[in-house]
This record gives C-alpha cells, structure tokens and sequence, in this order.
C-alpha cells in the first residue's frame, strides 16, 4: 500500500461510492424541499409589504443561499479523507467499529509522517485487518435506509410546497414582486382589473352633463376642477384597490353591484393609475391615463373708463359700467372702493351657475360713506370671482378710477375767507352807519339803507357761498342772520354795530379754533396711515406701502398749509407740522421707515393734543377793540370781547331744553286723557258704543251724498256725515271731538230743514227730525259725561302739578323770547315769534287744566311743543360756530357737547306757516294714531306694527 492518503482513500473507495450511490439525490431533493419551503414562506412573509417583514424575508433568503453554498462546500469535503469516509459510513452500522478504525487510522497516519508509533508494518497490517473485517453489506444497507429516509423528507417537502402553492401562486407572485420594491413600488406590474371604465363630470362651476368614456391607454385633456369617477371589476378578490396620481391615493370602494369605484378630482396634470396596496409598498396595475388639465383662467374685468382721476368736488353721481367674462362661470361680481387701509365692498351681481358673462351700470354717488369726509384718494374698481378665486379668497380687478379728494382743510379755510370777507363788509357797514349819522333828514335814511342793502348783499353772498361748500354752518349762519336783523331794528332794540363786529370777532376766533382742532385731528388720521404703512415697509418691501406714504406726504404738506391759515392756534400748529414733515421727507428719502413711523407717531400725538405751544397763546391787547387779526385763539382770553356768540349758544340750549322738558310733560298730558278715558270706560262699560250705535240709527235714513252743494240734500249728508265722524269719537271716548262732531252735524240738520222749507227737498222731514233728535240726545250725553269728568278731574292734584309746570313752562318761553329778542345776542325773528306763541299756548294748556279739561289742555299743550320745534327749526346745530366740519369715521360733528349730531339727525328746516298747507293733516293723521282705544284701535295698531 502506498506510504499516502491517496492509497488508503482508494482501499475505502467501494465505501464512499456506496454512500454517494445511496445518498448524493436523496439529499438534494431533501435540500430543494427545504428551499421550496424557505422560498414560499419569505414569499408570503413580504406580501405584507411592511419594510420589517420584507427585511425578515429577505435574510430568510440570505440564509437559505449561504446553506445553500455550506452545503456545496460539505458534499465535497465529507469524502475527501479516510476518517470521514469512514465515520459517514461504518459509524452508521457501528459506532464502536468506526471509533477503532479511526484510531488506527491516525496511528497509520502518524507512522507515515514519520512520527514515533512503534513498528510502522504492524500499524499498517492492523488497518488492513480492521478494514478487511468490515460488512460491506450491511454499511450499504444502512446508507440505503438513511437515503430512503431523506428522499421521503424530501419528496414531502418538495410535493407539499407545490399543492398548497398551486392554490397561491398569485399571492407568492405578488410576494415574489414584494421582495423587490424600491421607494414603494413593486418593479412588476400585475393584473388585477378589468372592464374599467371613466365617467368625467364637469367643474360644478361649468353648465355641462357628465360624460362617459373609456379612457385607459389613452390621454385626455380635462378641465382644472373635473372630477373622474373610475369604475372597475376585480380579477383577484381580497386586495385594497386604490386611484392613485403618483401623489394621492383614492381607494376603491364597491357599489349595490358590486363594482368597484373610486373618484378624484383633476387639480393639474396627472397619470391616473390602478395599484394594489400591501402594507406600504404598491403594485400598479398595467392600465394608466395621462390627464392633461386644463386652467382655468381668472375672469376678465373691464371696467368702463378705467383708468382716470376725477375730483371729488366734481362727483355728484358717477356710472360705473362694467363687463365681466369667464370661461366657466361667474360667482360674484362687487364694487370695491378703497382709501388707504380702509375697503368696503359692495355686491352688484351673484350670477346663476355657469353664467360666462355678466355686464351692469352702477352708480356712485357722493354720499357714500367713503367719499363723505375722504381725505386720501380713493380708489373704485370692480372685482369679479369664480368658483377656484372664491376657494382661494382672491379676485380678478378691473383697472382703477381715482377719485381725488380736495386738500385737507381746503373748505374749511375757504369758509373761514368767507366769514372773514363777511367781518369787513361788516365793518363798513359800522363805519358807513356812522358816517351817515352826521346827515340829515333823506340823506341819513338814503345812506342808511345803502348801508343796510350792503350789509344784507354781503350775507347772501356769505350763504350763497357756504352753499358750495361740505362744511355746515347753520349755527352760525343763524347767528349772523340775528345781528343783521337786530341792526335794522328800529328804537332801542335796535344793535350797537360796534357790539355786532366784536360779537363777530369773537365768532371767527372760535371758529378757526375749532376749525384748527378738526383740521389738526384730520392730519393725526392721515398720520397714522403713514405710521401703519411705514410700519409694513419695514417688515417687506413688496407693498405699495412707500408709494402711498410719498402721496399721503404731499397730502399732509398741502393740509399743513392749510391749517397755518386757520388763525393762531392754525398758524402754530401749521407751523410745527411743515417742520416735522420735512423730517418725514427726508427719512422716506432714505428709506428709513422706523423713523418715518416714529415721526409720523410723535407729529400725530401733538396734533391730537390741539393745544398752542409755549409762547403762542395770544392774548387780548389790553386797549383797542379786539378783531380776529388780533390773534386772538380759543381759551386765550377774551374777557374784554364780546359774549354775543356764547349767549346766543347759550339761548339755543336753553330752548331746546325747554323743547325735551315740554314734550315730556306732552307725553304725560297724553297719558292722563288716556287714563281718563280707560276710567270712564270702566265705569259705563258699553255706554258709549251703545249711543252710537242709536246715533248711526239715527241719521240712517238720511242721504250719503248730493250731487248739488248748498241743497238741503248736500246739507243733510254733511250732517250725516258729521254725525257718523261723532259716532266714531264717542267709540273712541274722545268726548271733546265727539262734541265737536255733533255741534256741526247738528247745524248742518238745522240748515237741511230751513232749506227744505224754503225750497222743498227730497229729503223726509220726518227722517230730519228723526235725526235731529238723536244728534240732540247724543250731544247732550256727551256734554253731561264731559262735564263730569271736568268735575272728577277737579280734584285731582296731579293736574294742579301739570298745570304749575305748564306756567312755568310758559314763563320761560316768554322769557326766552324776550332775551332773544333784545340784548347782543339775537335769536331770529322767526324764533322768538315762535316762543311768543308757545307761551300763549302753554298759558292756554294751564287754564285748561285748572279747569279740568284735559283734553283741551292736550290740545294747547301739543299747539305749543309745534311751536317750540319751529323755534328751533333754524339752528339745528347747537354750536355758534366751528359746526357742521368735516365729518371723519368715528368722529362725528358737532359742538363740544356732543348735541350736534342728535340736532341734525331729529329735524331739518321747518317750512314757513304759509308753506305748510299740509300741517293740519299731519296733525290729524297724527293724533289719530296716538288713538288707539277706539272702534278702530286694532286695526291702527296692526297698522304702526307694520311701520316698525
């Protein structure tokens, strides 16, 4: 035997051919059961296509390659030395045998590598006789056995794996498919619809029907908004089906028939897939749609004109025509006008869906609220939205009309210049009046007059001019017309013109105060927009911000000017404001908007302050008459002036004082005939309406109507007539009415009968006798209840209190119009003639409660508060001066006091008596809806319900 292995492994070769012969396929089909198995689990695992189970299956198939190479590497080893030879065969039948073979073994392999083991022969004879003795039978039978076993292993795991996967080969497919996705996406496609359809439903905002088509493997192009509806029926069952644009995912959800839809609204390009989903991971289905959308365009708005300025002087009424176009549909259509940070939004149209065009006139008119008192310009424009501009909250705009507001205080100093030019042709009047007081006989009267037609000339071109002009001044209007008038008076009412100039004076001096004030606050307002804006230009420069403070810049600049003109407090002001605006020039200059902010905030603030700086607070000179040029301001001392502006404020205060007072004693007036009337109806329930009812039967027979005036017939259906109307008053317990009625149906019976006697009538005497007496006996009840509730009323102290206050009601007004009537402080004629009469009426009211008669007392009582309104119908404002300015948002006009803008809201002018043919119907219709106690109460009420 060769002294090498190669010898020993060729005497143990039949050993390792019969292990090879019994084992080598067994094996391998064991090993392929076992990686059929391994495969379709790592398989099934990933279908989850969770990431975690997907890394599980992807070692499951790392291990079962690296055994699979193990393996490989131990086939061909397990043979290629003795000892394993031997242990794989001979350890199979007898471990011990095997055991002592491998002993020898290695004594013959250390005898061959040269090492001490005794004698080398008998080592190797020992090997040769172990290995004779071997039962090369039974080795081959227990090898054979051993193959059987791994080959039944083997073919179980093999033909196991193969039927339960014939029933899943698409899940280990999609499994398979699992194992590969990158970034969410399985790389295979796989089937799983059929039979899919699209339905296309047009935008909401678009007038069109749904249309069905079958879109996949093609491409459409849709508009932006349309919603897709994609129907399908499922290949494989059990799978979460979803629509999905790469971005999105819409999942299927089946109908009654079991179809499968899924629907997604087209907000730009897409490519519309069908995919499966598995835990994270998709398989897309091979069918896809390539949806072009189409934008949808922004409407176009024109606006007629559009772009110009106007002046706001010129704005009466301005049409506003406007188009507005769309390719899918309008929603709404606005008029937008907006000044500085201030928008208000007016809608014009709100079109039917899917309505393309839209066109209108519109009209501005100068008394909208944002063009009232606007001192920066405005800007009016159209906006116009669809269905996608309305979600966004943004609009499509038509170009700009700018309506340009004239300069900060422009009319304000303008009235000033006119008040001023009305002082001196007053002065000439003083001195001209004087002058003519060295003439004599007609030459004094003739320069009188002319100097009195002057005077008058020059107030009507005072009114004239104040007409043009925003600003109100009826308070003073009405106080100039009172010191005109009280210097044509005649006797000793007649005004000193010294005291009438002085009293002037002192009325420009507060009014260009007030006036400086409301100016000053103006240019604060338009201060704090340049703050706000100045504040936004710091924070980004994409703002119009820097644009709008360089304009509002030039605004101040112009209404700075403007209040260096309105007297002394005008000219300090003014005169700190040009200052600080041209550090305000200088910082927009730089760009230096913290600056620009804190300038604007610190000029505002001494603005709003309103106060004269130190040093500027004029004082009356100590000799000489004081004028407005004296440079007099308000509050600086004017104890040597005249009071005739104060005093005549103070008589407007005092008269509507009286005026609220009065009406207030009215109501209760009213509440007491009320309650006497309620008394008197609980005492003879029914009474009235029964005598009534006999009057109406009364004057039955008699004739509605006559075609002939002055015939019995005409005279008898005017007391008809009469006595229905007493009828009615009797119902209604207004006893003095009812009294009133009967006295005149009964002289018109009276003049019916004497006519019929003279000249006949169709008229039956016995009919007019007939009514005759039934007017007597309802006139003679109503007289007896009247006197009975004089009589009832007598008593009560109450009235005695509301006849007192009806005195003293009446002393003031007489007082009153005394005042106004002499003194430097004139009411107008007009006025105190209306104080007069209220005097006399409230007299009246007084008697008559001392008499009992409320009703009467009502009477006078309401004849005097009309008086008392008219009195006060020439000087709604309650300010002498400095009323009716420019009216700023959230800051209204007015005196001091603030009953400037109660004043004007409640009354206007009061036409004159002979233009007031219509009062005696007012005042009916009036008192009868104060009535509502009588046979037509319910309906007058019904009636005032809907009034409200």
């Amino acid at each position: 035997m060769a002294k090498d292995p190669r010898s020993r492994l060729a005497r143990l070769a039949p050993l390792a051919q019969s292990y090879k012969k019994a084992l080598r396929a067994p094996e391998f089909l064991f090993a392929l059961g076992t990686g059929l198995v391994v495969c379709g689990a790592a398989a099934l695992l990933a279908r989850s296509g969770l990431p975690r189970d997907r890394l599980i299956a992807r070692g499951m198939l790392g291990l079962l390659l690296a055994a699979f190479f193990a393996l490989m590497l131990a086939s061909r080893r397990r043979l290629s030395r003795p000892e394993r030879i031997l242990r794989r065969t001979v350890g199979l039948v007898d471990r011990a045998r095997a055991d002592e073979l491998a002993r020898a073994d290695a004594l013959l392999e250390a005898s061959l590598s040269g090492q001490p083991v005794g004698s080398a022969e008998l080592v190797r004879l020992h090997w040769e006789k172990l290995v004779a003795s071997l039962d090369t039978e039974a080795i081959r039978r227990a090898l054979q056995k051993r193959g059987r076993i791994f080959l039944a292993l083997g073919l179980v795991l093999c033909f196991g794996t193969l039927s339960l996967a014939s029933g899943r080969i698409f899940e280990l497919v999609e499994g398979t498919n699992l194992l590969l996705v990158q970034d969410r996406v399985a790389p295979y496609m796989l089937p799983y619809v059929e039979k899919a359809r699209v339905i296309v439903r047009p935008p909401s905002d678009m007038a069109g029907r749904a249309v069905t088509q079958s879109l996949w493997g093609d491409t459409a192009v849709l508009p932006v908004g349309s919603r897709v509806t994609v129907e399908a029926e499922a290949i494989a069952l059990g799978r979460d089906l979803v629509l999905t644009d790469g971005e999105q995912e819409i999942p299927f959800r089946p109908d009654a028939e079991g179809t499968l839809t899924a629907e997604i609204t087209i907000e730009e390009t897409i490519v519309l897939r069908i995919a499966a989903r598995f835990g994270t991971s998709l398989i897309i289905d091979p069918f896809e749609k390539t949806i072009f959308a189409l934008p949808d365009r922004e409407p176009t708005v024109i606006l007629k004109g559009a772009p110009r300025s106007i002046a706001l002087r010129d704005v009466t009424s301005l049409p506003l025509e406007y188009e507005v176009t769309d390719d899918r549909g309008i929603t709404e259509v606005d008029l937008v006008l907006e000044s500085g940070r201030r928008e208000e939004r007016t809608a014009l149209a709100r079109p039917a869906r899917g309505t393309l065009g839209e066109s209108g006139v519109t009209e501005l008119k100068a008394d909208h609220p944002m063009l009232l008192g606007a001192y920066l310009p405005v800007e009016v424009r159209i906006e116009a939205r669809d269905a996608a501009l309305s979600r966004r909250g943004a609009a499509s705009r038509s170009e700009s009309i700018t309506i340009v507001p004239e300069a900060l205080g422009a009319s304000l100093v303008e009235r000033y210049r006119l008040f001023k030019k009305f002082r001196s042709s007053l002065v000439h009047y003083y001195a001209n009046a004087r002058a003519a007081g060295f003439e004599i006989g007609g030459a004094r009267r003739e320069a009188q007059g002319a100097a009195s037609g002057d005077l008058n000339a020059a107030l009507e071109e005072l009114e004239k001019g104040l007409a043009t002009l925003p600003e109100g001044a009826t308070g003073s209007l009405g106080f100039l017309r009172a010191q005109v008038s009280a210097l044509e008076a005649k006797g000793p009412e007649r005004l000193d013109p010294e005291s009438a100039v002085l009293a002037v004076d002192v009325l420009l001096s507060e009014l260009s105060a007030k006036d400086a004030e409301r100016l000053a606050s103006d240019l604060a307002l338009a201060l704090d927009e340049v703050k706000a804006l100045a504040q936004k230009s710091s924070d980004t420069e994409k703002n119009r911000g820097p644009e709008v403070i360089a304009e509002l810049r030039e605004l101040l600049a112009a209404g700075a000017k403007n209040l260096s003109e309105l007297g002394v407090l005008g000219a300090d002001l003014g005169s700190v404001a040009e200052a600080d605006l041209g550090r305000l020039k200088r910082s927009v200059k730089d760009r230096a908007w913290d600056r620009v902010a804190r300038i604007a905030e610190h000029l505002a603030a001494r603005l709003r302050r309103g106060s004269p700086s130190f040093g500027a607070r004029g004082e009356a000179p100590a000799t000489g008459p004081a004028s407005v040029e004296s440079g007099t301001p308000k509050g600086g001392g004017q104890g040597s002036l005249s009071q005739a502006p104060e005093e005549f404020r103070s008589l407007e205060k005092e008269t509507e004082r009286l005026r609220k007072e009065h009406a207030g004693e009215l109501s209760e007036l009213e509440r007491i005939v009320r309650d006497a009337r309620l008394a008197a109806q609980a005492d003879a329930p029914g009474r009235e309406e029964e005598l009534a009812e006999k009057l109406r039967d009364a004057v039955a027979e008699l004739p509605e109507g006559a075609s002939a005036p002055g015939s019995a017939r005409a005279e008898a259906a005017l007391g008809r007539g009469q006595a229905e109307a007493m009828a009615d008053a009797l119902e209604g317990l207004d006893i003095k009415r009812a009294i009133e009625r009967g006295e005149a149906a009964l002289g018109a019976l009276e003049r019916a009968r004497e006519l019929g006697e003279e000249r006949g009538s169709t008229v039956s005497p016995e009919a007019l006798e007939r009514a005759v007496t039934g007017v007597q006996a309802a006139l003679d009840a109503a007289r007896a209840n009247q006197a009975r509730r004089r009589e009832a009323l007598k008593g009560d102290d109450s009235l005695r209190g509301n006849a007192e206050r009806e005195r003293r009601f009446s002393e003031r007004a007489r007082t009153l119009a005394k005042k106004g009537a002499t003194g430097s402080a004139r009411l107008p004629e007009e006025s105190v003639r209306a104080l007069e009469r209220a005097a006399q009426f409230m007299k009246k009211a007084a008697d008559a409660l001392d008499q009992g008669d409320a009703e009467e007392a009502r009477a006078q009582a309401d004849r005097a508060q009309t008086e008392l309104e008219r009195a006060r119908s020439e000087q709604p404002s309650e300010g002498g001066g400095g009323e009716g300015g420019e009216q700023r948002e959230g800051r209204p006009g007015g005196d001091e006091e603030g009953e400037g803008v109660e004043s004007t809201r409640e009354h206007g002018v009061v036409p004159q008596e002979e233009k007031n043919l219509g009062r005696a119907f007012r005042e009916r219709v009036q008192a009868g809806l104060r009535d509502r106690s009588g046979r037509y109460g319910a309906s007058v009420s019904r009636y005032l319900e809907k009034l409200q």
